[in-house]
């Protein structure tokens, strides 16, 4: 057995050249001075090739359990193969190979499934293999270290959140409990469509953003977040949340290069990252705040995060952080996917009049 402290106990014949005076037909000191210098300078190296070496091997291991895919390029892999059109770039490839292949973003091994069958056996046969995601770097702050159930991997912990999301928050007498509320919205939205209509053409895209918000905020916070006298683009909460959803989407370096980190620093993505994470904390801090107020005035018409901070105070395991996430998930998960769905309907009406018009039949009964 071997302690630890021999392994940095020098070799006898290290020993021996360490030595101010060296035994006089000393074989490794005669070698030793035979080395060039040159040569010897090359020795720490031997370690780093050994390392190269030994990766070298692994790498080639790995790629054997891989499906096949396009050859890419060093250090960059398979980004340039990309483009704008990512969607339609994957097709044309899994037309060679198959509709498994295999792709080398960077650093990042993925696998691209583009075929019904193969994404069931992904996603449904295999799917406790498969149902974790690598967390994004804009997505791990944000999230406060992926304390949310979108992006925490998949464990006992995110078990114990999922339940959480699904029963106490979105349950059917939940959902049915703010149909006054998605009513309301839709009786505002109806009535300023009408009053703008014969004054200005209509923006319908912010329209929708701002009464999916309206909607999502009054469920979740108890209330609508606008400032008076401004519109709802001009909203800070509104501002705060779309920079939240342009970083979501911004191409971080460090996701597919770990080592490019720097990269993010130099281009300011760091600083955007940070400053929106300060402002989206302080708002949740001031709205935890109020809804924790004792003096606050009795309502019952209970808010989803009056919700979770009763849970949360029952639960030890379950945190701020969590508590923070959770609304990180209902605030971005049903704002901009609501409108846009309903901006893509209304979009789909209007080149099909048929269709618009049996749907405003089906209204107007």
């Amino acid at each position: 057995r071997i302690h630890s402290q021999q392994l940095y106990r020098p070799y006898p014949a290290l020993q021996a050249t360490s030595r101010r005076v060296n035994p006089p037909h000393s074989p490794f000191s005669l070698s030793l001075m035979a080395i060039p210098a040159e040569l010897l300078l090359l020795l720490p190296l031997v370690p780093v090739l050994l390392v190269l070496l030994k990766g070298k091997k692994e790498v080639e291991r790995v790629k054997a359990r891989f499906p096949p895919g396009p050859p890419g390029l060093p250090v960059i892999g398979n980004f340039h193969q990309l483009g704008k059109n990512s969607h339609h770039t994957l097709w044309e490839l899994s037309k060679q190979y198959g509709p498994v292949m295999r792709l080398q973003l960077g650093r990042v091994p993925a696998v691209v499934v583009s075929s019904a069958q193969m994404a069931e056996e992904v996603l449904k046969t295999h799917d406790l293999k498969t149902c974790s995601r690598p967390v994004p770097t804009s997505w791990k702050r944000l999230t406060y270290d992926s304390k949310d159930v979108g992006f925490s991997p998949y464990s006992s912990t995110w078990r114990e959140l999922r339940k959480i999301f699904m029963v106490s928050l979105l349950n059917m007498k939940k959902v049915e409990g703010f149909r006054y509320v998605r009513e309301e919205e839709v009786e505002r939205l109806i009535s300023l469509i009408s009053s703008l209509a014969s004054l200005e053409p209509i923006n319908l895209s912010k329209l929708l953003q701002s009464f999916s918000n309206d909607i999502i905020c009054r469920v979740a916070l108890g209330k609508r977040f606008r400032t008076v006298g401004e519109g709802p683009e001009e909203n800070k909460f509104h501002r705060i949340l779309r920079e939240t959803q342009a970083l979501l989407a911004e191409f971080f370096v460090a996701d597919y290069f770990p080592w490019a980190g720097w990269v993010d620093v130099l281009a300011g993505r760091r600083d955007r990252l940070e400053k929106n994470f300060a402002q989206l904390d302080a708002f949740y801090e001031e709205v935890i705040e109020t809804h924790a107020d004792p003096n606050r005035a009795p309502d019952d018409k209970v808010d989803s995060l009056d919700v979770l901070l009763h849970l949360q105070k029952q639960d030890p395991h379950l945190t701020m952080d969590h508590v923070k996430g959770f609304l990180m998930n209902v605030l971005l998960g049903g704002t901009d996917t609501s409108s846009a769905t309903l901006e893509f309907a209304m979009a789909e009406l209007a080149r099909n009049p048929r269709a618009m018009s049996k749907a405003q039949e089906e209204v107007r009964r």
